[in-house]
Order: C-alpha cells, then sequence, then structure tokens
C-alpha cells in the first residue's frame, strides 16, 4: 500500500517535469510553446493592420513598394496580390498607410497619386486625409482608369 501510495504522490510531480522540460526546449528551439506566429509578408502585415510587422520587415530591407500575396482567406475571401500601400487603403488602415508613407520618403508621386485615387474610390476620409497630407498640395490626380484591385 506504501508502495502504491508513493507513486501517486510521485507521478504528478513526474509529469509536470515532462511538460516543463517539453516548453523549455520548445522555447529553446526558437518556438514559442504556447502559440504559433503566422509567418506574413508586408502586404498581409498592412492588410491585418499590424504596424509593428511592417516596421520591423522594412527596417530588415523589404521593400515597401513591392506587390505581394495576400494569402486567401487572411484579410480577403480569394487570393490577390497587392503592394503594402494598396492592401492598407484596402482594410482602410490611415496609421498604417501614415506608416509606409513615411517610410517611403512619401512615396514618388506616381505611387502617391496612384494611393490617392484609390482611396478616393473606396472612400474613407481618414485614409484620403492622410495620403493627401503627403502630396503637399500636388494638382488632383486623374483617377481615369483607376481600377480597385481587391
Amino acid at each position: 500500500m506504501s508502495s502504491l501510495l508513493t507513486r501517486a504522490v510521485i507521478a504528478p510531480g513526474v509529469v509536470l517535469t515532462i511538460i516543463s522540460l517539453a516548453f523549455v526546449g520548445t522555447g529553446l528551439a526558437g518556438r514559442n510553446p504556447l502559440f504559433r506566429s503566422p509567418v506574413v509578408n508586408m502586404s498581409e502585415a498592412a492588410a491585418l493592420r499590424d504596424r509593428a510587422t511592417v516596421a520591423s520587415l522594412i527596417e530588415h530591407g523589404d521593400d515597401p513598394y513591392e506587390a505581394r500575396p495576400i494569402a486567401a482567406g487572411r484579410f480577403f475571401r480569394w487570393a490577390v496580390t497587392l503592394t503594402p500601400l494598396e492592401a492598407a487603403i484596402a482594410a482602410n488602415r490611415p496609421e498604417v498607410i501614415d506608416l509606409l508613407l513615411w517610410r517611403m520618403d512619401g512615396a514618388d508621386p506616381a505611387t502617391r497619386d496612384h494611393a490617392s485615387c484609390l482611396a478616393r474610390r473606396v472612400g474613407d476620409r481618414d485614409v484620403i486625409r492622410v495620403i493627401e497630407s503627403y502630396r503637399d498640395g500636388a494638382a488632383e490626380p486623374d483617377c481615369t482608369g483607376t481600377v480597385v484591385p481587391w
């Protein structure tokens, strides 16, 4: 009876030790044992409203002008390829747009005009206001033929 009682007392401690070692091992391997962080590209991060990831990716050398695929189900029901700026406009995220334009040194005039036209098509006032603040009083862009890519 004494050995059965000893086993009953020791078993939970052994199980907890094994679980703790598994957590420590996965942590040392560079993985978080509690949740998995999905890998996203800059366009996906912009669509998902993740300013920190957008800033980190730019800091690590990703090109904010490059169009990247956004996987189906991440933001849209279907897969689409957008620039981070287009993705932020689609998500109506003026704070992400501001970060992108600031890190792109205001972007080139063609990019600003394209963004302005997309914002006008989407119609979010805050998005339009942020983009227009980077246009520095430039003439109204010609939005004829601008197609919303999402």
